[in-house]
């Protein structure tokens, strides 16, 4: 309708939608209501609609997490971990296919993928034993063991037991 179709851009999303109507007309009835909002302006002071991108389907990604994960036992990680690229683009990816991409990243000194991924991975499940140590690991492993600290001492915080574990996984004292 605008003549955009030059931009190659495409996208799939569901959506919902809220309106904000302007005082004085939210005591009208709704035939009144509906007339204003098509006729004037200032009926509506704001409008907020929220997007959520659609992902391949629940079975597909499923379908490709099984094969991500069978790859990846059979030692051939480069090619998992491009098929848990495509599942992370797509969204709403599962914790073992951010965990995959997360170790291989580490094993490829890919410091910043791997910290994404396990936060990633962290923001889902707080408790995950594997994406805390995985996270600590790759902040030594960067360095930052300044920040590998303080994920432990904001565990403590919150599971003084997990906390235990990972010290003694990953082999930090606090």
């Amino acid at each position: 309708m605008n003549k955009l179709d030059h931009y190659p851009i495409s996208g799939d999303f569901d959506y919902e939608y809220t309106y904000f109507i302007a005082p004085e007309w939210r005591e009208k009835d709704e035939e009144e209501l509906r007339f204003a909002i098509e006729h004037y302006i200032n009926v509506i002071l704001d409008i907020r609609v929220l997007m959520t991108k659609r992902g391949y389907l629940d079975a597909s990604i499923e379908e490709m997490s099984q094969r991500a994960l069978k790859l990846w036992e059979e030692g051939v990680q480069e090619e998992a971990v491009e098929v848990c690229r495509k599942i992370i683009a797509a969204g709403n990816a599962p914790a073992e296919i951010h965990l995959m991409h997360a170790e291989y990243a580490l094993s490829q000194s890919d410091y910043e993928t791997a910290e994404s991924s396990f936060r990633a991975v962290i923001l889902k499940e707080q408790e995950s034993i594997e994406a805390n140590a995985g996270l600590i690991r790759t902040l030594i492993a960067a360095g930052k063991t300044e920040g590998a600290t303080e994920v432990i001492e904001n565990l403590r915080e919150r599971d003084p037991d997990l906390a235990d574990i990972l010290e003694s996984i990953v082999g930090v004292e606090v």
